[in-house]
């Protein structure tokens, strides 16, 4: 397994990886060169193909039946296994977060895929994060370093990665059915922790080397060192358990959106859609001041606390004297918009 630079984030990836483990785009290896290439070779392939069987066949009997095998719905998925969270923020704020989690156990691909579902699922259920992006690990030693197992991702609001391309896809599951003996996980451990040893001075592995190290001490041809390509593909992982488990995920999904978005538009209507100033806490403001008529709002800004908000209003206004000044004034409201407190002024 050969190791080059991820075509998105640059980081290195195995040559054959179908999903880079630290940026999680597809086919990190494949450039814009070598994908035109592909699609000219193919569209060659096709030409000769037709060119010697004539374009004008009718459909076989076998032909039909090959089309019926590939609408059969993939099998279900297999059983969730303990894994422990290797990396991963638990406190992010951000629309996406991607974790690495550990599961030695899950050894087939029923199993893997099942096992990055669970964990996607219970770690939404405790962030809350919109999009949860799970890479399942043989070892904690092997996190981002393309050896997954299987991969999941889990759009809470069926939202994609934007939180605006609402296509119903909650989702997006993959996992490897290749088989992994524990000698080959243990030369790859050694190839993890050894690695660093033989990197140069602009930091490129010097594969022939260390394949000569573990060579010796494995007692075998340095040809014979091979890592393990676990290679991630949908084929055969269907991520819901059974046809009601899919319409109750989607069901939860489009409930979830109509109480967020009811919040959103609860939120919204607090503030002017004029300059974005708060009503009430404005009008609190002009009711304080020595001449409310020389009140100009400068800008409101907030923050959501979930069961509250802290609002922050800039200001201009005449003083005591009569001079122009500026002020800011920061409250606590709650959901519908009423003060709770002036936390500064």
């Amino acid at each position: 397994m050969a190791l080059v630079k991820c075509k998105e984030c640059k980081k290195e990836v195995s040559n054959s990886a179908k999903v880079c483990p630290h940026c999680g785009i597809k086919n990190p290896a494949v450039t814009a060169k070598d994908y035109i290439l592909g699609v000219i070779g193919l569209i060659v392939i096709v030409f000769v193909i037709k060119s010697c069987t004539g374009g004008d066949e009718k459909p076989t009997e076998s032909k039909a039946a090959s089309s019926k095998v590939e609408e059969v719905k993939p099998r279900e998925i297999g059983e969730a296994k303990p894994y422990t969270i290797i990396s991963g923020d638990m406190k992010s704020k951000a629309r996406k977060e991607t974790f690495f989690v550990a599961a030695p156990t899950a050894e087939t691909k029923g199993d893997r895929a099942a096992t990055a579902r669970k964990a996607a699922s219970d770690i939404f259920d405790k962030t809350g994060i919109p999009v949860v992006n799970v890479f399942v690990e043989h070892d904690k030693l092997f996190a981002g370093k393309g050896s997954n197992l299987a991969k999941a991702t889990y759009f809470s609001d069926a939202c994609n990665f934007s939180g605006k391309d609402c296509n119903g896809i909650v989702w997006d599951l993959s996992a490897s059915n290749v088989t992994v003996t524990e000698k080959e996980w243990g030369v790859y451990r050694d190839w993890v922790k050894n690695r660093s040893r033989y990197l140069n001075k602009n930091g490129d592995l010097n594969e022939e080397k260390l394949k000569a190290f573990l060579a010796k001490k494995y007692g075998v041809k340095p040809d014979d060192i091979h890592l393990p390509n676990p290679s991630l593909d949908y084929v055969a992982v269907y991520p819901y358990e059974s046809k009601q488990d899919k319409q109750a995920e989607i069901d939860k999904v489009s409930a979830k959106k109509a109480v967020i978005e009811a919040r959103i538009k609860k939120l919204e209507s607090q503030f002017s859609a004029w300059d974005g100033s708060h009503r009430t806490l404005e009008r609190a403001i002009k009711k304080s001041m020595n001449d409310p008529d020389s009140y100009e709002h400068v800008e409101t800004t907030y923050r959501d606390l979930g069961d509250s908000l802290i609002v922050s209003t800039t200001f201009r206004g005449k003083n005591g004297f009569g001079g122009v000044v500026k002020n800011t004034v920061v409250a606590q409201v709650d959901l519908d918009g009423n003060i709770l407190s002036i936390i500064s002024e």
